[in-house]
């Protein structure tokens, strides 16, 4: 499965490797893609939960929208 998500407040490559590091902790995810210039996430894997994955990235400090 894939996911994408817009993450408005990544600013730079340290953004996208805060939101890799967090994102890599979720059960499920394999792989993390961060496109900082369209600030959207990319989140592959299996039977990852999208709830885990918001969490994830809002506790880091980058909500979804």
């Amino acid at each position: 499965m894939e996911f994408n998500y817009a993450v408005p407040k990544i600013k730079c490559e340290g953004c996208a490797g805060i939101i890799r590091e967090a994102l890599s902790a979720v059960p499920g995810v394999e792989k993390v893609v961060v496109n900082v210039a369209e600030k959207v996430v990319t989140v592959v894997g299996t039977d990852v939960l999208a709830d885990a994955v918001l969490k994830a990235l809002a506790d880091c400090g980058f909500p979804a929208e």
